[in-house]
């Protein structure tokens, strides 16, 4: 995609890559998703009185929202390690604290669906995990 430059001469235009745009476009619809999962975490915890259907099926909506936005951050992730300006860290981890932290995630499906989630783990088992900032 090529636009005009404004401030140069009018046979100059400047290149835009199509991934950058669409990078952009990505961040903007996570952002977005974002808001709306917020918003489906609100509504549902003014439904849980009210109507177990209501409930039910707000809780499948914030899932595949959940879904979507995971998929966004994965291609933002592979844009910036396209243009190598993903930083990658190792860092430690506790395993207990992750799947926490997993089932916390998915608080309003769990709930919803009236699953029980137990887990055993051995004493401080710890995981290497490569993270990105």
């Amino acid at each position: 995609m090529t636009i005009a430059d404004p401030n140069a001469p009018l046979q100059q235009t400047r290149t835009i890559e199509f991934s950058t745009v669409l990078a952009s476009s990505v961040h903007d619809m996570k952002n977005s998703l974002c808001l709306l999962i917020q918003s489906i975490e609100n509504l549902s915890n003014k439904l849980e009185q009210k109507g177990a259907e209501e409930a039910q099926e707000l809780a499948g909506i914030h899932y595949e929202a959940s879904r979507l936005n995971s998929n966004l951050l994965q291609i933002l992730a592979l844009y910036r390690e396209d243009c190598d300006t993903l930083p990658l860290n190792i860092d430690e981890y506790y395993l207990d604290e992750i799947l926490e932290e997993l089932v916390a995630k998915n608080e309003l499906y769990i709930d919803n669906r009236k699953l029980n989630i137990e887990f055993e783990i051995e004493d401080e088992l710890v995981l290497s995990i490569l993270t990105m900032n």
